[in-house]
């Protein structure tokens, strides 16, 4: 199988820090970093500015596009969850105490896509 294997890491403050830096959905944040994981997964951003255009879809699409339509795997670990999802499953895990990673991974496995793919359809 051709594929491309991307990831993406920051050392900030974690998903579950940026939403509780900024105040946002607090009432959604009961189980702490799989909430936030959850919620930033889902399109509920930290970045929604009245000034700007609406943001907080980036995650979900490619979440979405990189699993559901090419059958790829996308990863999330933030704080002390780690989120997991390919086209047959989806795993959430609270890691152990001693894990932990302050900032935020984001890994894909993407398989490539046809030569007719169209991304936009996707949007």
């Amino acid at each position: 199988m051709n594929v491309v294997d991307v990831c993406f890491a920051d050392d900030g403050i974690s998903i579950h820090g940026s939403y509780v830096e900024k105040e946002l959905y607090m009432d959604k944040l009961t189980e702490g970093d799989a909430s936030a994981i959850w919620l930033a997964k889902n399109g509920y951003s930290t970045k929604n500015r009245s000034s700007a255009e609406n943001r907080g879809f980036g995650i979900s699409t490619n979440l979405r596009i990189v699993t559901d339509v090419l059958g790829g795997t996308f990863s999330i670990y933030s704080g002390k969850a780690l989120y997991i999802k390919d086209k047959q499953s989806v795993k959430m895990l609270d890691l152990p105490y001693e894990v932990e990673w302050s900032g935020t991974i984001v890994i894909a496995r993407v398989p490539l896509p046809p030569d007719n793919f169209n991304m936009y359809k996707y949007i």
